[in-house]
């Protein structure tokens, strides 16, 4: 069989999204969300990516998926909508700050229950899957390792060997043994690059379910060796690395009619690792040894009544986070060429959440209301900033030292009436010792969003403002450069007619997007652009 590429060109692409499948309103949002992000935005999949996962999903009969590369949410959210309301989404990824706000996207499509997310290095991510089942995998990360115009070619060789067993003496154990090695070449960074790596993995894991407990166990060893091969020079270090979990999930009695406890769950980790430079490497790479731990402990009370629920949700603990093996590369690299010191250490974090929901619901008059509070206090040490290169494609890892931030947030959700009205505000403050360290993270947001529906058109209208955010960058100058962004508002719109007759049925919509005179410009590059779209879906049944 012969293949050929077809070039999306912007001629096809607004085909494609005009005539394609109809985007969810919360993927409308995460686009509209990323549009503000400057160049970062790239890191999304297109609208016809979307569509080709939904459509791939729908007929193969997918039921289990696997993410690498979760982002902001869009292709997530783009699968979970696909899958049947038993499908399950693992999402890995790498960033704690955006994964955030994925999740608040999950959860305000209603897909979070399909959403499974895990924040750490997808190949440590990996190892510890390596006892599971998924129906398709989706890659969408390690970017680096692309093929690009820019001369790029990675080839990788597997080897996965397991044991899944169960009883009811013993409980789940799985047994895993993992191989990778990658050859390959990339040309679009600071420098010319040869890539030669090999990682085996070791893993055991056991989970007991007894009566209102469920314990959990899990234990893995890898090694990698890494091989990077510049015009300047090698870069060869050895990584050793140890992962110790273990949690215990407590159920308790639901039948009360008071508020009481519905589960306590104490998580802890320990992780050792150990960095040894090769002799023969040129170019210098401290040796690091990081012995790290974190714990979690978490409950949720409820409160049921009649007509509604009282909930609050209260999490504390500590976490590390051990900079990845190709960070602390990177970080040499950038140190060898440009003569500067950048060497990466663990980002350690404190962290204490808090959430209080009130629902109630009036059938009789058919109309309901949610409120939602958010309180949250994160801390960090040697926290770890991704910074761009201006004009490269590479992102290099900082530690930018002590760092808070902190956060308050009110929802709130009005639904007169379910099928016709609904109205939904959200006001959020964030305050921190170091903005500038929280790359375009706002100081606050305002969200305004109304939903009407009557027998002519339906209509969504949405207003957000934003406080001031900060990027960091580095110029061509090889300067740090920051940037604020003053507060923004953005008003966007939809309405939208569906018609139906015998087998056609379709959708007419007006959409309007970012509507406001400022323009805001990062490094040159123009964002939130103000866009206007009329489309017509058609689908013959």
């Amino acid at each position: 069989m012969i293949g050929k590429n077809l070039e999306i060109t912007k001629k096809l692409q607004e085909y494609i999204n005009n005539f394609g499948l109809k985007i969810n309103p919360v993927q409308q949002e995460i686009i509209d969300y990323n549009n503000t992000l400057g160049d970062v935005k790239r890191m999304q999949v297109a609208q016809s990516q979307c569509h080709f996962l939904h459509l791939i999903i729908k007929i193969s009969n997918i039921k289990s998926v696997l993410e690498i590369g979760t982002f902001t949410g869009l292709s997530a959210l783009s699968i979970a909508l696909a899958l049947p309301i038993d499908g399950k989404l693992t999402a890995l990824d790498k960033n704690e700050e955006t994964n955030k706000i994925a999740t608040e996207f999950f959860k305000k499509a209603n897909q979070d229950h399909k959403i499974h997310t895990i924040i750490k290095p997808a190949l440590e991510s990996l190892d510890d899957l390596k006892n599971n089942k998924f129906d398709m995998i989706f890659i969408d990360a390690d970017k680096f390792n692309y093929k690009s115009q820019d001369s790029s070619s990675i080839e990788e060789n597997s080897f996965i060997a397991k044991i899944d067993q169960w009883s009811p003496l013993t409980g789940r154990i799985n047994i895993y043994g993992f191989y990778q090695d990658r050859v390959g070449f990339n040309h679009n960074q600071l420098d010319s690059l040869d890539l030669y790596d090999k990682c085996s993995s070791l893993g055991f894991s056991v989970e007991k379910d007894l009566t209102n407990y469920l314990l959990t166990f899990s234990t893995s060893s890898k090694l990698i060796n890494s091989n990077w091969v510049l015009n300047s020079g090698n870069a060869l270090i050895e990584r050793q690395n140890s992962i110790l979990t273990g949690s215990i999930e407590l159920f308790l009695d639901q039948k009360s009619k008071n508020a009481y406890f519905k589960d306590i769950k104490l998580v802890f980790s320990k992780e050792r690792t150990t960095d040894v430079k090769d002799p023969t490497s040129e170019i210098d790479i401290l040796p690091n040894y990081w012995d790290e731990h974190g714990f979690q402990l978490s409950t949720t009370i409820v409160d049921q009544k009649d007509n509604g629920q009282n909930s609050v949700y209260v999490a504390f603990g500590e976490s590390s986070n051990v900079p990845y093996l190709e960070d602390v590369i990177k970080g040499s690299i950038y140190s060898f060429l440009r003569n500067e010191e950048n060497d990466i250490m663990p980002e350690n974090r404190s962290s204490f959440d808090m959430a209080f929901s009130h629902n109630n619901k009036f059938e009789k008059y058919e109309w309901s209301y949610l409120i939602k509070m958010n309180l949250f206090s994160h801390q960090y040490e040697n926290k770890i900033q991704q910074i761009p290169l201006v004009g490269n494609s590479m992102i290099l890892p900082f530690n930018v030292g002590r760092a808070g931030r902190s956060g308050i947030g009110i929802h709130l959700e009005l639904q007169p009436y379910v099928q016709r009205f609904r109205f939904s505000s959200t006001i959020a403050a964030y305050g921190g010792s170091d903005n500038l360290k929280f790359q375009l993270l706002p100081s606050g947001m305002i969200k305004n969003q109304i939903f009407m529906h009557n027998k002519f058109f339906d209509l969504n209208f949405l207003a957000v403002t934003k406080g001031k955010r900060n990027m960091t960058y580095i110029d061509g100058s090889n300067q740090l450069q920051d940037q604020q962004l003053q507060r923004t508002t953005s008003y966007g719109f939809q309405i939208s007619k569906a018609i139906s007759y015998k087998i056609l049925n379709a959708i007419i919509s007006l959409t309007g997007e970012n509507l406001y005179d400022d323009k805001i410009l990062i490094d040159e590059i123009l964002i939130d652009e103000r866009k206007i779209a009329f489309e017509v879906d058609i689908l013959i049944q």
